[in-house]
């Protein structure tokens, strides 16, 4: 009787907590995110690049800059961006890219359940960030402030109101996004499994991601660690980009030079 009376109390003020953090969501994918070659409408073909990085480096580099894995990485994704559009000419000096960022929101409750509970941030990329150690503090500094104000949960809570949408709107929504200005690109990194994997005996050597672009981001960078390894998969639209291999090229420059700074 008292967690019931407990849960009453509780009730309002968890809805009212889940509504701000929507409020401050919503406010976070508002902001116009500058005009870049990768924000163009996407047509029917992909071209598709690979990096290979070692996790070891990257996991040494995570504690001496004291951030975690994923921001490394991302700060890794940053730098490769800083490289491919100062090969296209562009001006990156000061420049900030918007990334969205699927991450998990499934609580230790839900731990081992079946299915997915994903929802997603806005994570600044500071492209314009020479040093590449400083890009790593950067966005350390903001994925803490964004995991402390709760912003996934917050896109959580817009998602499930998706379950009260009339059809109209979703296809109003749907016409929409190639028209959306609050995303430069995608970035999603997965943890995989740190032993080798078997298949009728032969051991699986590498695993690399495939996420597909979506309307108004022409690239999207996926991420899988797999037996101390990280692989890269870099999808982009195969007419708008079609030099893909610069930013793949770029990335594993980026992460020299973040192995190199944190040495």
């Amino acid at each position: 009787m008292v967690r019931s009376a407990r849960a009453v109390v509780r009730g309002p003020r968890q809805v009212a907590n889940r509504f701000s953090k929507a409020v401050q969501t919503l406010a976070a994918m508002g902001s116009l995110a500058p005009r870049t070659p990768l924000n163009v409408a996407v047509g029917p073909h992909r071209r598709v690049e690979f990096v290979r990085a070692d996790l070891a480096p990257i996991k040494h580099a995570k504690r001496t800059l004291g951030a975690t894995v994923n921001d490394v990485v991302l700060a890794g994704v940053a730098g490769g961006l800083r490289h491919f559009l100062e090969s296209r000419g562009e001006a990156v000096d000061g420049l900030t890219l918007k990334a969205f960022v699927p991450v998990s929101v499934r609580d230790d409750s839900q731990r081992m359940a079946l299915g997915n509970k994903v929802s997603g941030v806005m994570v600044d990329l500071p492209v314009g960030v020479r040093d590449p150690a400083e890009r790593v503090q950067a966005i350390s500094a903001q994925t803490q402030r964004l995991k402390e104000t709760q912003q996934a949960v917050g896109a959580e809570v817009l998602t499930g109101l998706a379950d009260y949408a009339p059809a109209t709107l979703f296809s109003l929504a749907a016409r929409l996004m190639p028209f959306q200005r609050s995303i430069n690109i995608g970035v999603t990194n997965v943890p995989g499994p740190q032993q080798p994997l078997y298949c009728m005996g032969a051991k699986m050597l590498e695993a690399f991601p495939y996420v597909g672009a979506f309307a108004g981001a022409a690239v999207v960078v996926a991420v899988l660690s797999y037996d101390g390894a990280l692989g890269f998969g870099l999808t982009g639209d195969r007419d708008a980009i079609p030099d893909l291999g610069v930013l793949a090229e770029g990335i594993e420059k980026s992460l020299a030079e973040l192995e190199q700074a944190s040495a």
